[in-house]
């Protein structure tokens, strides 16, 4: 936030240092396609589809501030994003049957936020000249918190089933 160009050119030994970020980034990934083939007992042969999409992302923005030896810093954060799950079975050695696919769809969505503060003690040494002066041995004390807020979620269900031989189409659970 404070131009290296300028502290170097006005040679200004500032006590003070800023520091800004934004991000987008993804926080969850679902992604799978998957098809089994099985058979059972007095049905035959049985397909189950199974698919994962979506995912979630996190947009964050965080500042933070040095002051001599004193650091503190916040970053603020919203999570959002849709995943949704997918259970399909087909009967495939059946003359008459209904496939069964059974969805969810999750949206996400909240605020997240975390702080944190440290301290760095130089340790001193005497130089050659006798003054005491930092040495490189240091000790860092810190503390952080982050937040408990809730992330909302809403949930679809739907459950139906189809018999695509002769059109017919149940549903059998729809949930929200």
């Amino acid at each position: 936030l404070k131009n290296p160009i300028n502290k170097v050119l006005d040679r200004d030994k500032s006590p003070w240092t800023f520091g800004m970020a934004i991000a987008l980034q993804p926080y969850t990934v679902v992604g799978y396609d998957v098809e089994t083939t099985s058979v059972v007992e007095g049905i035959n042969q049985v397909t189950s589809f199974l698919k994962g999409t979506g995912g979630t992302y996190k947009f964050q923005w965080g500042n933070a501030a040095k002051y001599k030896d004193v650091s503190v810093g916040v970053n603020i954060g919203y999570v959002f994003g849709k995943i949704t799950n997918s259970r399909r079975i087909e009967f495939d050695s059946l003359d008459t049957y209904y496939n069964s696919e059974f969805r969810d769809d999750i949206s996400i969505g909240g605020f997240t936020w975390n702080a944190g503060v440290q301290y760095i003690y130089y340790f001193k040494e005497p130089g050659r000249d006798g003054v005491l002066k930092k040495s490189s041995k240091r000790l860092i004390v810190g503390a952080y918190g982050n937040s408990t807020l809730p992330i909302d979620t809403k949930s679809d269900r739907f459950y139906s089933r189809t018999n695509l031989d002769y059109g017919i189409r149940d549903t059998v659970l729809f949930e929200d």
